[in-house]
C-alpha cells in the first residue's frame, strides 16, 4: 500500500514518459485494447448494461495494417463472444491450467466463436477472402508473452482459432444455415 505523496510522485512519473511519447498523450499505443465489460450489481448478481469498448488505437492498428474493414468486424465479433462466454460461464477458471493458459483459451475461444459468426450464412457472410484479412487482424494482435498472466495466445494460435470457427461457419451454406448453439460451439473448441 502506498501513501497519498507516493502516490502523486508515481503519478508524476508516469506523466512524464507519456509526455516522451511521440503525440504525446495522443498517442495511440494508450488506446490499443479493446474489451467486454460485464456490469455487476451490488449483491454481486450480473447485471445487465454490458458494453464492449474499443480504443483508438486498435482502430489505429488496423488501418496501419490495411484491415479497417473486415479487421474492425473481427475485433467487435470478438468482444461480442465474450459477452457469450460470459453467459455460458466460460469466464470461470478450469482446473488444472495456468491462469496464463486459462487466458489463451478465454481469448482462442473468443477468436473462434467470432469468426464463427463472420463466416456463417446467417451471420456475416464473409468469403474466403475477406475471411483471410479476419485471420490476418487474429494473427496481427497474438503476442508471444506466453509467462505472463494475461496471454492471449500466439500469433499462430490466435489465426489458427480463427479458422477453426470460419470453418464451422462455412458449412451453413451446404446445411439450411443451420447455427450450432453457443453451448456446443464451446464444446467443439475444447475438443481441439
Amino acid at each position: 500500500r502506498i501513501d497519498g505523496r507516493d502516490a502523486y510522485g508515481i503519478a508524476a512519473s508516469i506523466q512524464e514518459i507519456i509526455k516522451g511519447l511521440p503525440d504525446g498523450f495522443n498517442n495511440p499505443v494508450l488506446t490499443a485494447n479493446a474489451v467486454a465489460t460485464q456490469t455487476m450489481k451490488m449483491d454481486g448478481s450480473r447485471g445487465e448494461r454490458d458494453s464492449i469498448i474499443v480504443g483508438d488505437g486498435v482502430y489505429d492498428f488496423l488501418d496501419y495494417l490495411d484491415l479497417e474493414t473486415d479487421g474492425t468486424s473481427y475485433i467487435h465479433s470478438h468482444e461480442f463472444a465474450h459477452h457469450l462466454q460470459y453467459d455460458l460461464g466460460v469466464d470461470q477458471m478450469v482446473d488444472g491450467l495456468s491462469r496464463s493458459e486459462e487466458m489463451r483459451r478465454w481469448e482462442m475461444m473468443a477468436d473462434s466463436f467470432g469468426s464463427y459468426f463472420l463466416s456463417h450464412s446467417e451471420g456475416g457472410r464473409m468469403d474466403q477472402t475477406r475471411l483471410l484479412e479476419v485471420h490476418r487482424a487474429a494473427f496481427s494482435l497474438g503476442d508471444c508473452e506466453n509467462s505472463i498472466e494475461t496471454h492471449h495466445g500466439t500469433p499462430r494460435q490466435r489465426e489458427c482459432a480463427s479458422n477453426f470457427g470460419s470453418n464451422l461457419g462455412f458449412v451453413s451454406f451446404v446445411d439450411g444455415g443451420h447455427i450450432i448453439p453457443p453451448a456446443e460451439l464451446m464444446v467443439k473448441f475444447e475438443k481441439k
